[in-house]
C-alpha cells in the first residue's frame, strides 16, 4: 500500500478544506467523457463551497469558484 496510514472515503457532503470535489462526466460543463475534480478551499457559513480548479477550458490557469449545490457532487475525504 502506497499510503498505509491514510484512510479515504467518499460521500456527497464536504467535510474538510482539502477534500476533492468530483464532477461526473458533463456535470457543470465538465468534460463529457472524464468529468473533473476540484479542491475544496473553503466551506462557507451558508453551506456553499469555494474551490480551486484548473483545466483546459482556462488554458491551464487556476481559478476559484463557489458552488451552492454541494450535495450534487461527490467528495473524497482524507
Amino acid at each position: 500500500t502506497l499510503f498505509p496510514y491514510t484512510t479515504l472515503f467518499r460521500s456527497n457532503t464536504p467535510r474538510h478544506v482539502g477534500d476533492i470535489m468530483v464532477f461526473r462526466a458533463g456535470q457543470e460543463g465538465s468534460d463529457s467523457t472524464y468529468g473533473h475534480v476540484a479542491i475544496v478551499e473553503k466551506i462557507n457559513a451558508d453551506g456553499s463551497v469555494t474551490t480551486s480548479e484548473c483545466g483546459s477550458v482556462m488554458q491551464g490557469k487556476t481559478y476559484s469558484k463557489t458552488y451552492h449545490n454541494v450535495s450534487d457532487f461527490e467528495y473524497i475525504h482524507y
